[in-house]
């Protein structure tokens, strides 16, 4: 959710200024973010972040819930963010340019609306379809988590558990993991019908 919504920001405000240096900058930035493997900004957080500054621990879990939240789950959300907010802001962005040039926008820019709104209220709104079935078709694979963050913390999450399970056969985990699954990819596929009418009253839910 986090990331979605800072991705969203970014990729509106990235429309607004389209073909400016700091468009342009920013693409290049991003795309040289989405080359970096995934290993290296474990890497690189636990030895500057955690080992070097001591900002976080450089892994571990406990029992307790809120030092989860507080102590060790802020640093592997930093990397995850890091690691999806570039090319999911570059996705988003193309999904807004393809809004800009519609006939309502320059409706909107004829009868005076100020830019922030015609760019927040009026493209995002109709940009959102495409990135909720984009956000909706890759939740179910959030579930499973990103194992390697979970193998680098040392974090019990069902990612890991899964890998263990078809390490060790464990086909009765492996069943419930996949129904698990598939249950909450039919809710989701629900949840996106629902969001796309809420977006758009034209779409019917029949």
């Amino acid at each position: 959710v986090i990331e979605t919504l800072i991705a969203l920001v970014l990729a509106v405000g990235l429309a607004w200024v389209r073909g400016s240096s700091i468009d342009r900058g920013t693409m290049v930035v991003f795309t040289a973010l989405m080359s970096v493997s995934i290993l290296v900004f474990i890497i690189l957080g636990q030895y500057v972040l955690a080992y070097r500054l001591g900002w976080f621990p450089v892994q571990g879990w406990s029992d307790n819930y809120w030092k989860n939240i507080t102590t060790y789950a802020p640093l592997p959300i930093l990397l995850g963010l890091l690691v999806s907010i570039a090319p999911n802001t570059r996705l988003f962005r193309s999904f807004v340019l393809d809004e800009v040039d519609q006939d309502y926008v320059r409706t909107a820019r004829a009868k005076g609306l100020s830019e922030p709104r015609v760019m927040f209220i009026h493209v995002l709104r109709n940009a959102l379809i495409p990135v909720i079935t984009f956000v909706i078709s890759n939740l179910p694979g959030l579930l499973l988590g990103a194992f390697l963050l979970e193998r680098f913390f040392g974090i019990p999450g069902v990612g890991r558990e899964i890998i263990l399970a078809v390490e060790r056969s464990d086909f009765p985990v492996i069943k419930a993991v996949t129904i698990y699954v598939a249950i909450a990819t039919m809710v989701f596929n629900l949840i996106g019908d629902v969001l796309y009418r809420i977006t758009d009253p034209r779409v019917q839910l029949r």
